[in-house]
């Protein structure tokens, strides 16, 4: 209620609007002097309509009386209304509400003194202080404005470098997950070669044994009657390879490539299929060379490659035996 009498005054007392006008730009502005001069400057017809608000006739509005007797025939009519404890005059009802709101002043009466208006000088100073007061709102808008943006700016930052952490997680969380995939494959390669190995020692183990009980059971020969020696023709020169290119094709038509040493086993091949296949671990399979037309089963793991004349190079096919039911 304050600032709604003081910008009245300002209004009407200062810039010199029309009461009625003053209150409604007030009202239609947002209460402000600058909301209120914006909407009279859109809206020059609404002085009319404002004056056209009839006011209610002054009367005494003292809280201990109740009625004010028209005024009789002939008396000065009454040109303001006074507070009869401070003394102050007021050029409507509008100004009597607003200054019993701020004091808490409550006796009031109509008077026929007319309230005077500013003079020159003090209409000066009345407008030095609405400049005045313009310029320190407009100040503390262009604070808040400026708070407003700063705060904004600080969110922005915050967001980013909230942003830039959730990447920096997600990435971390990323390479986590590669490498413990990396280390899983790596022991199960591991475990699948150690699996083979076991399977052939086991393999060889067990041909040993076989290999023993036949030697025990068969009856010593006779040895035959010595031959005459011939002399032997010269064996034709043989070209040693120290390495082997061998393909293996399998059941599905993939092809395995892999370079071995002449001397190794069989059986290394073998590992070295499985270990690519490791689904071939638990099941029993031979090799098949096309030329010469040859079959390698259990016998010839233990071999090795350049005995079995597959050296410099051989092509093999993967074959499983069937599943006993």
């Amino acid at each position: 209620m304050g600032d709604f009498a003081e910008n009245l005054n300002i209004l009407t007392d200062v810039m010199g609007f029309n009461a009625d006008l003053s209150r409604k730009a007030l009202k239609e502005g947002g209460g402000s002097v600058e909301g209120a001069v914006t909407w009279i400057e859109e809206h020059p017809n609404a002085l009319a309509s404002a004056s056209a608000e009839a006011t209610a006739p002054l009367k005494k509005t003292s809280p201990d009386s109740e009625n004010v007797p028209e005024q009789a025939n002939g008396a000065e009519a009454p040109k303001s209304i006074k507070c009869d404890e401070c003394g102050k005059l007021f050029s409507d009802m509008t100004y009597v509400e607003l200054h019993s709101h701020k004091t808490g002043h409550s006796a009031f009466s109509e008077s026929t003194e007319e309230k005077a208006p500013l003079t020159p000088e003090e209409k000066a100073r009345q407008m030095a202080l609405l400049e005045q007061k313009l310029a320190e709102k407009k100040a503390a808008r262009l604070r808040q404005e400026a708070e407003a943006e700063k705060l904004r700016e600080i969110n922005r930052i915050k967001q980013g470098k909230e942003t830039a952490e959730a990447k920096r997680r997600h990435q971390e969380m990323e390479a986590k997950r590669i490498a413990d995939e990396l280390r899983r494959q790596k022991m199960e390669e591991a475990e699948a070669k150690r699996r083979v190995l076991a399977q052939i020692e086991e393999d060889k183990r067990r041909r040993q044994a076989a290999t023993q009980q036949d030697q025990s059971t068969t009856p010593a020969q006779t040895s035959p009657p010595r031959a005459e020696k011939v002399p032997a023709a010269p064996a034709p020169a043989v070209h040693k390879y120290d390495t082997t290119r061998i393909q293996i094709r399998l059941d599905d038509g993939t092809v395995l490539q892999h370079t071995f040493n002449a001397s190794e086993e069989l059986a290394a091949v073998r590992l070295f299929i499985q270990t690519k296949r490791p689904e071939l671990l638990e099941k029993e399979f031979v090799l098949l060379s096309t030329f010469p037309r040859r079959t390698y089963e259990n016998e010839d793991w233990m071999k090795p490659l350049s005995v079995l004349g597959l050296v410099p190079s051989a092509s093999l096919i993967l074959r499983q035996k069937p599943t006993a039911m």
